[in-house]
């Protein structure tokens, strides 16, 4: 399918990205961009084009891939993807969250290639970048999520994933703890079985100790 004039645009402006974000250890497919740490996390910084009454714009989206949370809730058979896709991450922020002003921001393509390519530039730098690179580990997630909670960009579980994590580096009774306080809040819904069902996964009592 030939690409729109919108898609040819954008391949511009993410080429120009491109060359920023190679230099810093990003490997490119399609709209997306990953980069594999030692710590087995994996940053994710992705294009998106807008559909219906956002077409003819384009936002970014900024991912972390949590191995450890991946296997264990979905894929536990399998392994990790060769190239991590953002909606595969267990954090996800847009761009425009990361501003002081958090915003849903998107950009029009009807405007200035070059112009636009120096503002998503700026755009990379001052916050999506120092953004992920600010968790470069789980440690880094969990202490993040101790002082500032869902902002962290974690989605409706993230007790539950900061709970995995916790079990993964050798903090079990703080896991515990996470766990307990999932599963109570949630104790007549079908998550908390979920909850269960995670909690015998990592071997983990969800009895209060007395």
């Amino acid at each position: 399918m030939a690409k729109t004039a919108f898609a040819k645009k954008l391949d511009i402006i993410q080429a120009e990205a491109h060359t920023y974000l190679r230099q810093v250890g990003y490997r490119k497919k399609g709209r997306t961009f990953n980069k594999s740490l030692d710590s087995g996390l994996i940053h994710v910084v992705n294009f998106q084009m807008g559909r219906r009454s956002l077409s003819g714009q384009f936002t970014i989206n900024l991912g972390i891939f949590i191995p450890e949370i991946y296997k264990l809730l979905w894929f536990w058979e399998e392994d990790e993807p060769k190239f991590v896709d953002h909606g595969d991450c267990e954090i996800i922020n847009r761009i425009g969250d990361l501003k002081p002003s958090s915003e849903d921001l998107w950009w029009d393509l009807k405007k200035n290639t070059r112009r636009l390519s120096k503002t998503i530039m700026v755009h990379l730098d001052k916050y999506g970048l120092p953004y992920l690179n600010k968790l470069n580990t789980q440690e880094d997630i969990i202490q993040e999520w101790n002082k500032h909670g869902d902002t962290v960009g974690f989605n409706h579980r993230s007790g539950l994933s900061v709970a995995i994590l916790l079990a993964k580096s050798g903090q079990e009774e703080k896991a515990q703890s996470l766990l307990i306080n999932e599963y109570e809040l949630h104790i007549d819904e079908p998550y908390a079985e979920f909850v269960s069902s995670i909690a015998k996964k990592l071997d983990i009592s969800l009895e209060r100790n007395i």
